[in-house]
C-alpha cells in the first residue's frame, strides 16, 4: 500500500478547515494544514487554498500560495481559495453584482 498524498491545506482566516480537512481525507490523502502567513512545507506535494466566503480586497494572499504557483506544484482552489488563485494569477478581485 502506498503512501498518502500529503496535501498542504490554507483555509481563509477564521474559518473552520475541518470540511477541507475531511475532503482531503476522503480522497485517501494526508492533509497538512498551515497558517495563511506560513510558507509551503517541504514535504507535501500540493496545496489547497478554500474557504467559504469571497476573497475581500482586504484579503492578503497566502505565502504558501505564490510559493506554490513558482515551483510548479499542483494548486486547487475552492471558493476563497478560487478567488486568491485568480489574483495570484494576475486577475480581478471579485464583482459584486
Amino acid at each position: 500500500m502506498s503512501n498518502p498524498a500529503r496535501v498542504a491545506l490554507v483555509v481563509r482566516p477564521g474559518e473552520n478547515p475541518q470540511p477541507f480537512v475531511d475532503a482531503i481525507a476522503h480522497g485517501a490523502g494526508e492533509s497538512v494544514v498551515i497558517e495563511s502567513d506560513t510558507e509551503l512545507p517541504s514535504d507535501v506535494g500540493g496545496l489547497m487554498v478554500a474557504g467559504e466566503a469571497g476573497f475581500l480586497s482586504s484579503d492578503s494572499l497566502p505565502v504558501a500560495l505564490a510559493q506554490a504557483i513558482d515551483a510548479g506544484f499542483p494548486v486547487l482552489g475552492i471558493g476563497w481559495g478560487m478567488h486568491a488563485l485568480n489574483i495570484a494569477l494576475g486577475g480581478e478581485h471579485p464583482i459584486a453584482v
